[in-house]
């Protein structure tokens, strides 16, 4: 019988990554397993993902901060990808558009960030959905870029939330 266990791949913009810690975290608390890589390839986080499935999970996902959640998209194209999880990544709507991405999609997005686009966020859900590709997208009004790093500011309630969509998105009681 399948592990139920979910594992999450967690690619970090570097070391040390506070918002990528506080994740890893909650995850815990919820009974996940995550292995953090700085690596963003898909060899890399193909041998995390075999790393977690060796530890028991049942399914991996995906999840990028910032360039990691750029590159956590991206991983959607890979079908033993169980979901991808991106915040305050650049969404890849040619891909999508392209019909390229397969797994569940789940993108949360400080509103306040620099350089990010409203439009092509949504854009970029609307195309996966019309590929049939689950896809959620969030936008965190006023937060900047980094707000899941507790010491990022005022965000307890967007990072609160933010976390308890993780859980949820991979079937994880948050805690």
């Amino acid at each position: 019988m399948a592990s139920s266990l979910a594992g999450f791949v967690l690619l970090a913009a570097g070391r040390p990554d506070p918002g990528c810690d506080a994740i890893a975290a909650a995850l815990a608390r919820a009974g996940a397993l995550t292995l953090a890589t700085a690596a963003h390839d898909g060899e890399s986080v193909r041998a995390a993902r075999a790393d977690l499935l060796a530890r028991g999970a049942g399914r991996v996902y995906v999840l990028g901060l910032g360039a990691g959640g750029s590159a956590a998209f991206l991983q959607a194209a890979d079908e033993d990808v169980a979901g991808v999880v991106a915040i305050d990544g650049g969404p890849p709507v040619a891909e999508a558009q392209a019909g390229r991405l397969r797994a569940a999609v789940l993108a949360l997005y400080g509103g306040a960030a620099d350089g990010f686009a409203e439009s092509e966020a949504l854009a970029f859900a609307e195309a996966l959905r019309a590929h049939h590709v689950a896809a959620e997208t969030i936008v965190y009004d006023e937060v900047p870029a980094g707000f899941l790093d507790p010491a990022s500011g005022d965000f307890a309630a967007a990072r609160q939330d933010a976390l308890f969509r993780i859980a949820r998105f991979a079937g994880l009681s948050a805690r």
